[in-house]
């Protein structure tokens, strides 16, 4: 046997060793996640999971500073979830989270019975939310942290495509994270990233759709547009007054050029444009009647 086939046998041993070292890993987390579900220890368990990926993403990031920055909003945002959970209830965290809350686990509760429940809220985006809780609940079980923690993730990864509309709207790099900074460290954003309530999911679409705009604006490449669209959409979906924002996204496919960076009021773009708005218009007046 020759140098190369020992090297080659070695590395294949370790690929072994390394495959049955993750598989034990994952069973003795599939075994404490089937054991803990629905306790405030599963939600302990799955947070420190999303901690380990979290680091592990963080090392692909380039920008030194705005790893720092991640990291201070998710320790931040973390640590606040703990303290509303396991020592204090934060401002807000009653009323409207705990209709919310509710609704969800009502809804959890009816999926797995099969029985039909009255709901504490009906009205539509509201009830999306609580919908967003209920299939948590319905795979999970009733752990609020987990709620919460799914805000959290949410709220750090505002503060990322925070840096990066700033970047796209061709600010410098030292612009991109002081805003990065503002938006991690922003009081209003590190509550409603913790609470159990829909301003997080609706500002992190929006964020992200306004994100996609701007790289359609340098792009020129439709598919941008597309998701703008789509996250602009699960945004109104969750809270209908962000469909406003739809208006001067059309306003700009109607009337502004991008391959050109120029304004025409009359173009093949603007006349498709104006002929759908006017076909949403008519079809919206027609099914009111």
């Amino acid at each position: 046997m020759n140098l190369s086939d020992c090297k080659s046998l070695k590395n294949s041993q370790t690929n072994n060793r390394v495959i049955i070292l993750l598989g034990i890993v994952i069973g003795i987390f599939i075994g404490l996640g089937s054991i803990t579900r629905g306790t405030d220890f599963f939600g302990l368990f799955f947070i420190s999971i999303c901690c380990f990926i979290f680091m592990t993403i963080l090392f692909k990031v380039n920008d030194p500073v705005l790893k720092k920055v991640l990291i201070i909003a998710f320790t931040l945002r973390t640590g606040l979830a703990l303290f509303q959970t396991f020592i204090l209830a934060l401002p807000g965290s009653e009323m409207d989270a705990m209709v919310y809350e509710l609704t969800g686990w009502e809804m959890a509760t009816a999926w797995n019975t099969g029985l039909e429940a009255n709901f504490t809220i009906s009205v539509y985006p509201t009830l999306v939310y609580s919908k967003i809780i209920g299939v948590i609940y319905f795979v999970f079980d009733r752990v609020p942290l987990l709620v919460q923690f799914v805000n959290v993730i949410l709220g750090v990864l505002m503060v990322y495509y925070v840096y990066k509309i700033i970047i796209e709207l061709g600010a410098t790099k030292r612009s991109a994270q002081i805003g990065s900074v503002i938006t991690a460290l922003f009081p209003t954003l590190c509550l409603y990233s913790v609470i159990t309530l829909r301003e997080t999911f609706v500002s992190f679409f929006v964020i992200v759709s306004v994100f996609y705009f701007f790289k359609w604006l340098n792009s020129g490449r439709v598919s941008k547009l597309v998701l703008a669209a789509a996250f602009l959409l699960l945004s109104s979906a969750l809270f209908g007054a962000m469909i406003v924002i739809g208006v001067v996204y059309a306003i700009f496919f109607i009337f502004y050029e991008v391959k050109i960076k120029r304004w025409r009021l009359i173009s093949k773009q603007s006349s498709l444009g104006i002929f759908i708005v006017t076909l949403v218009i008519m079809i919206i007046i027609f099914n009111s009647f």
